[in-house]
């Protein structure tokens, strides 16, 4: 394209204002349309991914024995990793690259008495420090930005051992009338407080004190009990969790389930993408095969342990997709009509053109240049608008529950490069399409025919 076609496209463009700016309206919106859809796409896929590493803390990948993810906590004992094999997975985890720590896991179930009542728990059990590392990761602080969760009191590893502290969610803290953190019950004696279970003095006197009771089986199936003291209360990020789950320190619940075995566990990467993650995961299978030693190795969004990821990934995308087909359609059709009926209406001008000498292709270069100009135009205006639509709406907290959740997060808007990529890249190809396919059909017609047979 030389000067001169660029001069005559951008005067040409004036000539015909009104259809223009209609197109160039159509285009504009069209793309604003595909821009926020998109961003809100894109922001629903990242707010689940860091809910599932971060909040549901599978991390970015899972380490359990065979069927251990569906099965440990039916039987523990019988989906559990010896010493021996935690050496091999270890030594085989500490070799991953962009590795930024792991962690192994416990589980198990019982009830948990509050003195007067008893109700069933679920355990979760991880190193003293593990929260307070993952809490720390970068990935979280942006998802707790994002995100109403909390968390009050104490660090599990700020707390001596023989105190025996746990973190609760805070649905179970108000099923159990325990709202109160050791810290904040704390005595000289550090003894409960006497109880007064008698209907109607409950929760006055439930609530003087931090202290729990475990009760469960042991992974050798003997009854077994122990003390526990509140140290932590935090909002659970799912409904399950949220009413029934307790945090305990590695050490204690080995204790209380008379065990040194594991479930599983759990590992935080640094800067790592999708592809590179799958290729992580594969091998790091062949080592730990290598090692001989026989687990599954999950990463965070595998539909064997994260089934709502791709529930709601996959809503989300059906709804985009068909969005994107409605919107794709109507600049399709804008562009479509506005390439026909401005070569229909110039004939005469082509007629023109021919006789003095342009060739075919001089002639689809003119009208190609015309069209990609506006269509340009118009998607830059587009994204202008949309980037001031998206910068106004995320200055505001709008608070959406994703399923199964109990805290709402942040619903900002989120653009991706690759969906303004193709959403650019079709604006293009149908200006370009358009226009060759109006521009070669009435080009080809004879030059006295094109001059004397005026098209409306």
């Amino acid at each position: 394209m030389n000067r001169m076609t660029f001069r005559l496209a951008l005067r040409n463009l004036g000539r015909n204002l009104n259809r223009n700016l209609a197109t160039g309206f159509a285009v504009s919106f069209g793309f604003i349309a595909i821009i926020v859809s998109a961003s809100y796409n894109s922001r629903i896929e990242y707010l689940v991914r860091q809910a599932s590493i971060y909040g549901s803390r599978l991390g970015h990948i899972t380490i359990t024995p065979p069927g251990g993810f569906k099965n440990s906590l039916v039987d523990p004992a019988s989906y559990s990793i010896d010493r021996d094999q935690q050496i091999k997975i270890e030594a085989a985890i500490s070799s991953v690259k962009n590795l930024d720590f792991y962690a192994p896991y416990l589980v198990g179930t019982g009830l948990v008495g509050n003195g007067c009542a008893s109700y069933p728990y679920v355990l979760n059990a991880y190193p003293s420090d593990y929260l307070h590392r993952v809490r720390n990761t970068e990935g979280y602080r942006k998802f707790e930005a994002d995100s109403k969760v909390w968390v009050k009191g104490q660090e599990l590893s700020e707390v001596p051992p023989q105190l025996n502290g746990v973190a609760i969610a805070d649905g179970l803290s108000r099923i159990l009338k325990k709202n109160k953190m050791h810290l904040e019950t704390f005595t000289t004696s550090n003894k409960p407080a006497s109880l007064d279970c008698t209907p109607g003095n409950t929760e006055d006197s439930l609530s003087a004190d931090s202290n729990l009771q475990l009760a469960g089986l042991d992974w050798q199936g003997e009854f077994t009990a122990g003390d526990a003291e509140i140290v932590s209360i935090y909002k659970g990020y799912t409904i399950d969790k949220n009413d029934s789950e307790i945090i305990a320190p590695l050490d204690l619940a080995q204790k209380l389930y008379n065990t040194d075995r594991i479930n599983g566990y759990t590992v935080y990467l640094k800067d790592v993408d999708p592809l590179r993650l799958t290729n992580i995961v594969k091998e790091l299978k062949e080592k730990l095969s290598s090692a001989g030693v026989s687990v599954d190795v999950f990463s965070w969004d595998d539909e064997s342990i994260n089934h709502i990821y791709r529930q709601v990934t996959d809503m989300m995308g059906g709804w985009f997709l068909v969005i994107g087909l409605v919107v794709f359609g109507i600049v399709a059709l804008s562009i479509s009509n506005s390439a026909t009926i401005t070569v229909m209406e110039r004939s005469q001008e082509i007629g023109m053109l021919r006789s003095m000498g342009y060739s075919q292709s001089r002639i689809r270069e003119l009208f190609l240049t015309e069209n990609l100009l506006l269509t340009v135009v118009a998607m830059l205006c587009g994204a202008v608008l949309a980037a001031i639509v998206i910068r106004i709406h995320n200055q505001f907290f709008i608070p959406v529950n994703l399923p199964a959740t109990t805290t709402p997060v942040n619903f900002k808007m989120q653009p991706a490069a690759v969906d303004l990529i193709v959403a650019a890249l079709f604006a293009v190809f149908m200006s370009i399409f358009a226009t060759t396919v109006a521009v070669w059909s009435f080009s080809r017609q004879n030059i006295v025919s094109l001059l004397y047979k005026v098209r409306s």
